[in-house]
């Protein structure tokens, strides 16, 4: 077991999501255009947001037309982004768990996301349990802020 995963606290950001929820900047619509056209992604594929949070990545994904599984280990996070999907009129698959416990029975995804997730997690653990749920034409997109 690896130190990441010795220190996971999978409640660590439950006082967090309202914060999230009101000030966490979203996305720019170009930059989920272009993920869409680099992968060419159609409507209906299968795409996973590991760490959602709030939903800031699955939703504009959802909107695309895409099939979202958002996988976050905190409830109130899934509540959150269930929230804000039903204010966004698109649907989430909402699944509690995370990239030291992801949910059997999903796959395969045509794109994995994590949108600033990734460094909270073992990388190289999560990228080999990714392997085998992502296609192969698929990728994994890591977002995160240009500080």
């Amino acid at each position: 077991m690896t130190d990441a995963a010795k220190n996971f606290d999978p409640r660590r950001f439950q006082t967090t999501v309202p914060y999230y929820s009101r000030y966490r900047l979203g996305y720019p619509d170009l930059l989920i255009q272009r993920v869409i056209a680099r992968l060419g992604l159609k409507c209906g594929d299968a795409v996973m947001d590991l760490g959602c949070g709030t939903g800031l990545v699955a939703i504009p994904f959802a909107k695309a037309g895409m099939a979202v599984t958002c996988v976050d280990p905190e409830p109130a996070m899934l509540e959150a982004a269930k929230a804000a999907a039903a204010d966004a009129g698109v649907v989430l698959d909402l699944r509690q768990g995370s990239s030291f416990d992801l949910p059997k029975g999903i796959g395969p995804f045509k794109l994995v996301t994590m949108g600033r997730s990734f460094h909270w997690m073992d990388r190289a653990a999560t990228l080999k349990s990714l392997e085998p749920l992502v296609t192969r034409d698929g990728a994994a997109v890591l977002m995160h802020d240009m500080h």
